[in-house]
């Protein structure tokens, strides 16, 4: 099985059902390899689309603006490890 090409239907947003039909094979053949490299085509759109986004908001779009505000908004903020609290924490001088 071809993993470039499942990445790129994925990357076209195709579901698993639908990527079993187009390439002829059992949904339920699907291994954690070609899950991968749809979810891998998927998030490249997805980062592909984002950075048009960024660049139309830079460039001075109102509407472009609000869509990347809207997702930084939305993002989920990374989890420090405790191990970085600790770091932070010592350089500010809180406990």
């Amino acid at each position: 099985m071809n993993m470039q090409e499942i990445e790129e239907l994925g990357r076209l947003q195709f579901s698993i059902p639908e990527i079993s039909i187009i390439l002829g094979i059992d949904e339920l053949s699907f291994t954690n390899e070609m899950m991968k490299a749809r979810n891998r085509g998927r998030l490249m759109a997805s980062s592909e689309v984002r950075k048009s986004i960024l660049k139309q908001a830079i460039d001075g779009s109102t509407p472009a603006q609000k869509q990347m505000m809207d997702l930084i908004e939305k993002a989920e903020p990374e989890k420090l490890t405790d191990k970085q609290i600790e770091i932070m924490q010592s350089v500010s001088g809180v406990d």
